[in-house]
């Protein structure tokens, strides 16, 4: 669904069938990410988080916690 707020900006809305697509998306990508997470070594996770971290801190995002993540 589009609602035009501005002639410059558009508010795209996901129908239902989208919403689930995205969430097996999502569901299937971590899964596939935490197979990949599991055979590094508790250091490496470490180092992985840290990186991860000062990477979406000099991008401006928002910071995740470990609950995000669900693989620390």
């Amino acid at each position: 669904m589009f609602r035009c707020q501005s002639r410059g900006t558009r508010i795209v809305e996901l129908t239902e069938e989208g919403t689930r697509v995205v969430r097996g998306v999502t569901r299937r990508r971590r899964a596939a990410i935490s197979r990949i997470v599991a055979k590094m070594s508790e250091d490496e996770r470490r180092g992985l988080v840290e990186a991860l971290t000062a990477f979406t801190k000099a991008g401006g995002e928002p910071a995740v916690t470990s609950a995000d993540l669900g693989w620390i």
